[in-house]
C-alpha cells in the first residue's frame, strides 16, 4: 500500500495535467494568431467573431481568436464587420490603424500609403503622430508619406468592386497601385519619389507584370525603370 499510493497519485496528476493540456490546446483564447494568405486568387476568410474579410491576390491577414489584439493586414482586403459597440475591431495597416464597431469597408496598403473607403457605417483611421479621422459611409481617406491625408467622396457601390473583376482605380496613389500589381503578379513593383503620390484613375486587367505596369505608364505619363528584378515607376526627368 505504501508503494501503491505514491504511484496512484502520480498517475492521477498525469491525467489532470493531460486534460489541462488538451483544454489549453483547444482554448481559442490561448492559441496563436492565424495567418490567412491569398495566393493568386481572391480569398474570403471567416473570422472567429463572425466578421468576414475578403483578401485580394497576394494579400495576408493575421488574426487572433477574438478582438483583443489588432488584425494585421498586408495588401488589400474588404471587411464586413459584425456589430459590437462594446468591443471594436482594430486593423493595423502599415503605419495606420482602422477602428470599427460594425460596418463594411475596404483597406489597401502600399509603401507608406493607405487607402480606406467605407460603404456602410463608419470607421476611425488614426496614426501615431496625428488625430484620428472619422469616415462615414460614402467617404474615402487617401494618405501617402509626406502629404496630409485627404478625405474624398466615394460611391458606396464601388467599394470593394475589385472582388469580382479587374482592378479599377479612382485617384488612387501610385504607391498603392504598384503594390497591387506586385501582389497580383508575385514580382516586385514600386513607385518612387513624386510618382508614389501621383493619382491614378483607370482599369488594369489582370495579366503579366510588364503589361500591367505599361498600362499605368501610358495613363499617367510616368516612366518605368528596371532595377534588378524590380520595375520602378518614377516621374520623367524633363531636363
Amino acid at each position: 500500500r505504501k508503494r501503491f499510493w505514491p504511484a496512484a497519485a502520480a498517475a492521477m496528476l498525469a491525467v489532470v495535467l493531460g486534460v489541462g493540456t488538451v483544454q489549453w490546446l483547444r482554448d481559442p483564447a490561448m492559441s496563436e494568431p492565424t495567418r490567412y494568405a491569398a495566393g493568386g486568387t481572391v480569398r474570403q476568410v471567416a473570422l472567429a467573431d463572425g466578421s468576414t474579410a475578403t483578401l485580394s491576390p497576394g494579400s495576408v491577414l493575421v488574426a487572433g481568436a477574438d478582438r483583443s489584439a489588432p488584425l494585421i493586414l498586408t495588401g488589400r482586403a474588404h471587411f464586413a464587420v459584425r456589430h459590437d459597440p462594446s468591443n471594436p475591431m482594430v486593423i493595423t495597416a502599415g503605419d495606420y490603424q482602422i477602428r470599427d464597431v460594425g460596418t463594411r469597408f475596404d483597406v489597401a496598403v502600399g509603401a507608406n500609403a493607405v487607402d480606406v473607403a467605407v460603404s456602410e457605417g463608419s470607421v476611425a483611421v488614426s496614426r501615431a503622430d496625428a488625430r484620428p479621422v472619422m469616415l462615414q459611409a460614402g467617404q474615402r481617406l487617401l494618405a501617402t508619406e509626406g502629404v496630409a491625408p485627404r478625405v474624398i467622396a466615394v460611391r458606396a457601390e464601388t467599394v470593394g468592386r475589385w472582388r469580382a473583376g479587374p482592378l479599377i482605380y479612382d485617384e488612387t496613389p501610385l504607391a498603392i497601385v504598384a503594390a497591387d500589381i506586385a501582389r497580383a503578379t508575385g514580382k516586385p513593383v514600386d513607385a518612387v519619389g513624386a510618382a508614389a503620390q501621383k493619382p491614378f484613375s483607370g482599369v488594369i486587367a489582370p495579366g503579366n507584370r510588364e503589361a500591367m505596369v505599361q498600362t499605368v505608364s501610358e495613363l499617367t505619363g510616368v516612366e518605368t525603370v528596371v532595377e534588378g528584378d524590380t520595375l520602378r515607376l518614377r516621374v520623367r526627368d524633363r531636363r
